[in-house]
């Protein structure tokens, strides 16, 4: 009670500014750093695209190259200098609670696209595990488990491993060098969870699409059926 009453008081005399606009923040209801502005100001994307050419697709049934593994589902666009602040934030300055309106907005592009929610599962990107010892959370992991709790879905924090401590694809010269880099970075422990399951794969930004695949091929040896990527943003 005494720092509940501590908090208050220091609100008072230093009340708290939205990390991006930096104008006074509202109280609000999941304590975002993030004022409700900020968070609804970038142009969101309502279809699904192919992760290979990046054309449009009318749902995840559909597509244009029969060897895609899995179909895109982008909030916005990383060109967005809001999104990209946020992002880094979260990523690397800690701020944890930044996901949740990060959340909010793969939760809208779920339900703006329609995405398949019955006998689906949502995963996770996992990191390595040294990865998320240095960092100490893994981003993709708090947004999907408010994913999962608000459109009610089963998750699966655990099951897709990363097994591989990959370079940084941002340093890789190329698509090919990217492929290399991820191949077999990723083991399902328990393929049974997967089974004729659809899957809502979350992660941050969608780059060149490599590890997507990656993640996306391990599933489907697994026997899963439909994967959507669910990110907050693609990067091209």
């Amino acid at each position: 009670m005494l720092k509940a009453a501590k908090n208050r008081l220091l609100d008072l005399i230093f009340p708290p500014l939205c990390l991006t606009c930096e104008k006074h923040l509202a109280k609000e209801k999941d304590n975002s750093p993030v004022c409700a502005t900020c968070i609804a100001s970038p142009i969101r994307y309502q279809s699904l695209f192919c992760p290979i050419c990046l054309n449009n697709l009318k749902d995840e049934n559909d597509t244009c190259h029969p060897h895609a593994l899995y179909s895109l589902a982008p909030a916005t666009n990383y060109d967005n200098p809001i999104i990209k602040k946020i992002v880094w934030q979260l990523k690397y300055e800690g701020w944890q609670s930044l996901a949740a309106p990060l959340a909010q907005l793969l939760i809208i592009t779920a339900k703006d696209n329609n995405l398949e929610l019955n006998n689906t599962i949502v995963v996770p990107l996992p990191l390595h595990s040294s990865k998320k010892r240095k960092r100490g959370f893994n981003q993709s992991e708090l947004m999907a488990d408010i994913v999962k709790s608000q459109l009610h879905l089963v998750w699966s924090p655990d099951n897709l491993e990363r097994v591989k401590n990959t370079a940084s694809q941002a340093n890789q010269p190329d698509w090919g060098a990217r492929e290399k880099n991820v191949e077999d970075a990723f083991f399902v422990n328990n393929p049974e969870q997967f089974l004729n399951k659809n899957v809502i794969l979350i992660d941050d930004i969608f780059t060149s699409g490599t590890t997507l695949k990656e993640a996306a091929r391990v599933l489907k040896l697994s026997g899963a059926n439909k994967i959507t990527a669910l990110v907050i943003a693609r990067a091209r």
